[in-house]
């Protein structure tokens, strides 16, 4: 009889974990607008999909308002395709994107790199036709005075530096 009560309780508190960790994704605030961490899911061109049946990979972004934290946009195309790392996972699931995503400029060059690990973007870079670094967010570096600012920093076409900006973000 103790096994069972043990049982049942450790159950309860099981599903009342499962729950609440669930209901940290996905809310919307008072105002309909979406707030918080958001599971999103992407087709083969990292572009955002509501259909999962459509859906290649899922990534987390972080929404204040329409403000997007981690927001970068559809990186390939049918006439550049996204390169992305080869998986070993197999199955139904929608896996996370982990590794190093990048499509090319009809040229051959890079035009973008979208780097994450389990669904988290790490860093995105995005490329002039002639191959030079143009934009470059970097989620990794603490930049600033507080935690949760991230770095961006924009190129000229020569490779030089334009501008070093942060971003705040209120989460990480």
């Amino acid at each position: 009889m103790k096994n069972l009560i043990l049982s049942i309780l450790a159950l309860a508190l099981f599903s009342l974990s499962a729950i609440s960790q669930n209901d940290t994704l996905n809310r919307y605030d008072s105002n309909q607008k979406k707030i918080g961490w958001w599971k999103v899911y992407l087709d083969k061109d990292l572009a955002e999909t509501k259909d999962t049946s459509k859906a290649n990979y899922f990534k987390y972004s972080y929404y204040e308002g329409k403000f997007d934290y981690f927001n970068s946009g559809k990186i390939g195309s049918k006439k550049n395709p996204v390169i992305a790392p080869i998986s070993d996972e197999s199955g139904e699931e929608i896996p996370a994107l982990s590794g190093e995503y990048k499509a090319n400029h009809s040229n051959g060059h890079t035009k973008y790199v979208y780097v994450a690990e389990e669904g988290k973007l790490l860093e995105y870079r995005e490329y002039y036709k002639n191959g030079t670094l143009k934009t470059h967010f970097d989620y990794k570096e603490n930049c600033g005075v507080t935690p949760f600012q991230f770095c961006i920093y924009l190129y000229k076409k020569d490779g030089t530096l334009k501008s070093e900006n942060t971003i705040k973000t209120s989460v990480r």
